[in-house]
């Protein structure tokens, strides 16, 4: 029984853990090799390729939290980056969506189409939260 309760303290205290900087860059890394399949994908051809590279960028993008600043009221910058991130989660969301939705009926330049725009959600986000 203490084995059961132990095991339960640090599952929680892992789950409810802060998402740290380390976690950022893991799943930054994911959705680059998310992307990277999904151009795998439109260079072969390939619908399982696009759709995998989809579902993969889909579902980190959601995991994805914009840096914080502890438990202190947000200033106006930070709460500016924080909606910000998360028009962009919700962009990149919603072109991934679509691109892998046109790429299976067919239509394989409106799907490059929203590949592109992706990128481009990507590239804001870095160029405004992340000072490239």
């Amino acid at each position: 029984m203490k084995k059961v309760l132990t095991l339960v303290v640090l599952l929680s205290t892992f789950a409810f853990a802060d998402y740290t900087k380390e976690d950022r860059i893991a799943d930054m890394i994911a959705m680059e090799g998310a992307m990277a399949t999904i151009q795998k994908g439109f260079l072969y051809n390939d619908n399982g390729m696009v759709q995998q590279g989809s579902r993969d960028l889909r579902d980190k993008i959601l995991t994805v939290q914009p840096p914080r600043v502890g438990d202190t009221s947000l200033t106006r910058d930070q709460t500016y980056a924080f909606m910000f991130a998360r028009k962009q989660q919700r962009k990149i969301d919603d072109h991934a969506g679509k691109m892998a939705e046109q790429f299976a009926a067919g239509d394989k330049y409106q799907s490059m189409h929203h590949f592109t725009k992706i990128l481009k959600q990507c590239t804001a986000c870095h160029t405004k939260l992340r000072k490239w």
